[in-house]
């Protein structure tokens, strides 16, 4: 994996290409998950019966994760943005933003 990094990292599309077509790129070992999770807090896990994760799963999972984290990011800041500047509370500004329920105790920890 490591040699594609510097060669297709700023083309995804390429790099989904090489990877569609060169099975050897296709799936990470367990050591290698190992390493992913603890040098970019990746996450990804493996069942134990399994020996293999496939690169675009993980792949995706990371992106998925990003954009979670994106999403919140962005949520906390307008909550921010709206008490501080409204002079509301947390929970005010999260009903003015239509904050689903299920988001409301994240961030409502984070704001803490």
């Amino acid at each position: 994996m490591r040699c594609l990094q510097g060669k297709y990292s700023g083309n995804a599309d390429k790099l989904q290409e090489v990877i569609g077509i060169d099975e050897k790129f296709r799936h990470l070992g367990r050591n290698e998950v190992d390493v992913l999770n603890a040098c970019v807090n990746a996450n990804l896990t493996m069942k134990k019966d399994e020996e293999v994760l496939d690169v675009c799963q993980a792949i995706q999972t990371i992106a998925d994760r990003a954009a979670e984290q994106k999403r919140m990011d962005t949520l906390l800041d307008n909550v921010k943005k709206l008490m501080e500047k409204m002079g509301w509370s947390a929970e005010q500004s999260m009903d003015v933003l239509s904050i689903p329920e299920s988001d409301r105790n994240s961030l409502a920890q984070r704001l803490k």
